[in-house]
C-alpha cells in the first residue's frame, strides 16, 4: 500500500485508528485479524478485517475511496448508520465532518459488522494499528511516499519485502514468544520500522520496544511512541522511549 497523497494518507491514517479501536473494542472470542488486501487485480487497496481463520472476510476500509463495506457480519447487524453517515458509508467524509469523532464512526462500524463492545476494552490488541494510523498521519504533506506492507513470517519464511531477512526476524525474536506470525512495515525513503503486532523495531537500528505495553501503562504514549517512529523515519535522533 502506497500513500502518496494527502487524501489517501488521511484515509489511510483514519482507518487504521478506525480499525485499532474495533479491535480494542470487540470480545476476544471474535478473534480478528487485520490484513492488506487488493481486490479487483489491484484496482483497490484496503484494509480488511477478517476472522482469525483467514476465511471469513468481515469488512475492508477502503483506502483509495474511503468507503467501509460490511461483507459478512459475526452477528445481529445494521449497517443504516454507517449509511447515513454524511457520504453513505465514507469513513473518511465521515471523520472529516463536523459532529462525527472518530468515536461515533466506530460504534457505527461495529454495529456494521455485527459486535457487541465488550465492557472491558482490550487495549493490547489494537494498539499496532493505532500506532501506524498515527504514525502516516505525519507524513500528509510529503512529497516522498509512505509505504506499507505486511506478510507471515516465521523461523524459515518471511516476505520478500524483509530485505534483511532473517537478520530482522531474528532481532524481533527476544521479545516475543514466537517470531511466526503477520509483520507489517512502514517505509519511508531508505528507513522503515517493522510491527510484529507487538512490538516496533527500529530497523537498523538495535532499538525496539513494546508498542502494547507503553500504550496501556500510559495512554499518552500513543503520541510518543509515534513520535520516536517518525523521528527513525526522517532520520532524526532521539533519546529511546523508557
Amino acid at each position: 500500500m502506497i500513500v502518496p497523497y494527502p487524501t489517501f494518507a488521511i484515509s489511510a491514517s483514519v482507518a487504521f485508528t478506525i480499525v485499532g479501536k474495533v479491535f480494542q473494542l470487540a470480545p476476544p472470542a471474535q478473534n480478528l485479524t487485520l490484513r492488506m488486501t487488493f481486490p479487483c487485480g489491484g484496482q483497490y487497496q484496503c484494509l480488511s478485517i477478517l476472522a482469525v481463520d483467514g476465511r471469513t472476510h468481515v469488512c475492508d476500509f477502503n483506502i483509495l475511496s474511503g468507503r467501509f463495506h460490511a461483507f459478512s457480519p459475526l452477528g445481529e447487524s445494521d449497517i443504516a448508520p454507517a449509511e447515513s453517515w454524511p457520504e453513505e458509508r465514507n469513513y473518511l467524509m465521515a471523520f472529516l465532518s463536523s459532529g462525527y469523532g472518530i468515536d461515533r464512526i466506530v460504534d457505527d462500524v461495529l454495529v456494521g459488522i455485527g459486535i457487541s463492545k465488550t465492557e472491558t476494552p482490550d487495549l493490547y490488541v489494537g494498539s499496532m494499528a493505532l500506532v501506524i494510523g498515527a504514525v502516516v498521519g505525519r507524513f500528509l504533506f510529503d512529497r516522498e511516499e509512505v509505504t506499507i506492507e505486511n506478510g507471515w513470517a516465521n523461523d524459515t519464511h518471511w516476505p520478500d519485502w524483509l530485505e534483511s531477512a532473517p537478520e530482522d526476524c531474528m532481532l524481533m525474536k527476544p521479545f516475543t514468544d514466537d517470531v511466526a506470525g503477520k509483520l507489517w512495515r512502514v517505509q519511508f525513503g531508505d528507513r522503515s520500522v517493522l510491527f510484529d503486532d507487538e512490538i516496533a523495531y527500529l530497523t537498523g537500528t538495535d532499538e525496539a520496544f513494546d508498542v502494547c505495553t507503553k500504550i496501556i501503562a500510559d495512554d499518552g504514549l500513543t503520541y510518543n511512541a509515534a513520535t520516536r517512529i517518525e523521528e527513525h523515519l526522517r532520520g532524526k535522533t532521539s533519546l529511546p522511549l523508557r
